[in-house]
């Protein structure tokens, strides 16, 4: 039990103390949750038996040099499997690697394999059907396709990554929404989705999103220019919702805040910061219909002293307010920015409420 606190070095040391400790620091309960993090560069017959014997499912490859299959085939038991970065993966590898049902992997991250295509997509969707979270930020290679195939095999996902993948447009969007039902029945049960610098995205992806992913509670809309505030109107009622980013979506201004505002939204964390049409205006709106916030991110808006005052007498919940970065007006007032007693500028603050 006291050796299940410790971190994994200090696990492997406690191990070359004696026999006793060895076969102690080899319980599985010692190594619940950890994660082993692999460099793949040759052969060593005995590194999987010995993961499966301190009951270890989680995986991290740090570097690939060796078949991927080699990972499936050594752990068949394996529940969450990191590939971050791995950038020599490939539709081929991968393919070799999932010939087969692997029905215990329910988190697998591929986030900037940037080789791999739609065609992974495939393999994943017919051989990982339990999957539950499944991270692509980055695999600029992904296509509306791929989302159709992810839609049809993996309705049991409930946090899908998508960033940067800059061919994902509204139809994928509907795909995955259930929009589609002839040729798939969608990821209604998603609960977290990162749509973050998907510039092909409009208002009617928000739309499919409000009609079909009911469950959501997440999303994250960062930097998606080409939505705008109608797209607001679709989120107003999404009831599950309780964190919306809106981070540097420039079509975003305090009409959009008023729709978010007015509908039945319960959300506990919104952030709108760098979209500069952003004014005191939405913070009275904030004020009105989302006072339950928890967590409001302001940075770079065109805000003020007054604005900021009428607020917050409603805000009652509000735990974390970011306004760094002053609206330019009330910058030129302090020139370069007065300089505090811990060396940070007045308008680089971020304000934590106890």
């Amino acid at each position: 039990m006291i050796f299940s606190y410790l971190d994994v070095r200090d696990k492997g040391r406690v191990a070359q103390v004696c026999t006793a400790w060895r076969d102690a620091s080899y319980h599985k309960s010692v190594w619940r949750g950890v994660e082993a993090k692999l460099h793949l560069r040759r052969a060593n017959p005995s590194l999987f038996p010995s993961l499966q014997a301190r009951g270890i499912r989680r995986v991290q490859i740090l570097s690939l040099r060796r078949s991927l299959s080699y990972v499936i085939q050594g752990m068949p038991n394996i529940e969450s499997l990191n590939l971050s970065g791995c950038y020599n993966l490939t539709d081929n590898g991968l393919g070799h690697a999932f010939v087969q049902e692997i029905p215990s992997l329910r988190v697998l991250n591929l986030s900037l394999c940037k080789q791999i295509t739609d065609s992974s997509l495939g393999r994943i969707a017919q051989y990982l059907k339990n999957l539950e979270v499944l991270e692509l930020g980055g695999c600029s290679n992904i296509t509306n396709t791929g989302l159709l195939l992810i839609a049809w095999g993996l309705h049991r996902l409930k946090s899908l990554n998508l960033r940067s993948c800059r061919h994902v447009s509204d139809v994928g969007i509907g795909h995955l929404a259930g929009m589609t039902r002839s040729a798939a029945e969608g990821c209604l049960n998603l609960e977290y989705l990162t749509l973050q610098d998907c510039q092909k995205l409009t208002d009617l992806s928000l739309k499919h999103i409000s009609k079909g992913l009911t469950k959501l509670k997440v999303l994250n809309l960062s930097f998606c220019g080409g939505i705008s505030d109608a797209g607001m109107i679709h989120l107003s009622h999404m009831t599950s919702l309780w964190s919306l980013n809106l981070r540097s979506c420039d079509n975003i201004s305090d009409t959009g805040i008023m729709h978010l505002a007015m509908g039945s939204l319960r959300l506990s964390g919104l952030d709108v910061s760098f979209c500069d049409k952003i004014g005191d205006q939405s913070l009275a709106y904030i004020a009105q219909g989302l006072y339950q916030l928890k967590s409001l991110s302001l940075c770079s808006c065109h805000i003020s002293d007054d604005g900021i005052n009428r607020m917050v007498r409603q805000m009652h919940e509000l735990r974390t307010l970011n306004i760094g970065q002053a609206d330019e007006q009330e910058k030129e007032g302090m020139g370069e920015g007065r300089v505090m007693d811990d060396g940070l500028r007045e308008e680089e603050l971020c304000y934590t409420s106890d």
